[in-house]
């Protein structure tokens, strides 16, 4: 006996659904594109004739300009260095200690200026 395969209802449901929404797309996209009016009007300016000489002046500065190799171009120092700054992500015990101690610091130095303001 052959095996029939079983469709997921909840499959077909979304294959349903996505079908519905591509031929929806593709039927909107259709109606946009016959109802896009086009721009035909040409200006003045692009209907004025080109000259036909060249402008021999400009064609000698492009031949005097200098090639720079790749030897020259990488002897170039660089304008700007960036640096990456990376902090060291220690784990939460070491993190705790750390807070700790800076604490413990700031105690003592407060207290060292409050004796030093005292005995002025």
């Amino acid at each position: 006996m052959p095996k029939k395969k079983v469709i997921n209802k909840e499959l077909l449901t979304i294959a349903i659904l996505t079908l519905i929404t591509v031929l929806t797309w593709i039927g909107l996209d259709v109606y946009r594109t016959f109802k896009k009016t086009t721009d035909t009007s040409i200006s003045q300016k692009q209907l004025e004739p080109l000259e036909s000489s060249f402008d021999k002046k400009t064609l000698n500065s492009l031949k005097e300009r200098k090639f720079i190799s790749d030897d020259e171009l990488s002897s170039v120092p660089e304008l700007r260095k960036f640096e990456l700054k990376t902090e060291k992500v220690e784990p939460e015990e070491n993190q705790q200690a750390t807070a700790s101690a800076e604490k413990e610091e700031t105690e003592k130095e407060a207290s060292q200026s409050s004796q030093v303001t005292e005995t002025e």
